[in-house]
């Protein structure tokens, strides 16, 4: 392998673990990151498991680690990164996609946006696909976020033990929506139809 190249390794959490042992072992053989300019990106939720790559980078390898806050709490960032995106999906996609008209900037900045910069680039994608004019219209956003919430909840209640109490069920989906929408019980009240006094009272319930 040559050297002084820059490697980029992108979503490090998804490695299979056989992987990670063969990308360990190149490391150190071959002194990969002595030679070269490396690069590793992914996301870490905090599970052990998730992290152990992390780990090993960071005390092994000695990596600087570099941290984005999510879009759920740098929400200005939402439309300056869409309107870098939407260029590029223009010039991608032959279309002359402007922006967006009045109102539907406000549903992309009150979404949380769970998945982050790969979900929003995402969503834009769609959007552009299915717009026709100059302008992204709210009506537009409103159905590619709602689909993105029931995809969201859809994949999130197989990870639900469904073999408890109601009451357990409802406990666990109300702190994995809470979560989700970074703790605001305004936002998780409103997007789970009850009121905020029915969140609290649930959740204190243990």
């Amino acid at each position: 392998m040559e050297i002084n190249c820059t490697i980029y390794f992108k979503n490090i959490q998804v490695i299979d673990i056989n992987l990670e042992k063969k990308l360990r072992d190149m490391i150190e053989n071959t002194n990969l990151c002595r030679r070269n300019q490396v690069i590793f990106s992914g996301t870490v939720k905090g599970d052990s498991a998730e992290c152990m790559m992390s780990e090993y980078l960071l005390t092994k390898v000695n990596c600087i680690l570099l941290q984005a806050l999510p879009l759920r709490k740098r929400k200005s960032d939402v439309l300056n990164l869409s309107i870098i995106y939407l260029s590029a999906l223009n010039a991608e996609l032959g279309k002359q996609v402007i922006g967006f008209e009045n109102g539907a900037d406000e549903e992309m900045l009150q979404y949380s946006w769970p998945g982050n910069v790969t979900q929003l680039k995402r969503v834009l994608r769609e959007l552009v696909i299915g717009t026709d004019g100059n302008y992204i219209t709210r009506k537009s956003v409103k159905e590619c976020i709602s689909n993105e919430i029931f995809s969201s909840e859809e994949a999130n209640v197989s990870n639900i033990n469904l073999n408890q109490s109601l009451n357990d069920i409802t406990y666990d989906v109300i702190r994995r929506v809470m979560k989700e929408e970074g703790m605001n019980q305004k936002k998780a009240a409103d997007r789970l139809k009850v009121s905020r006094t029915t969140i609290w009272r649930i959740l204190n319930s243990r």
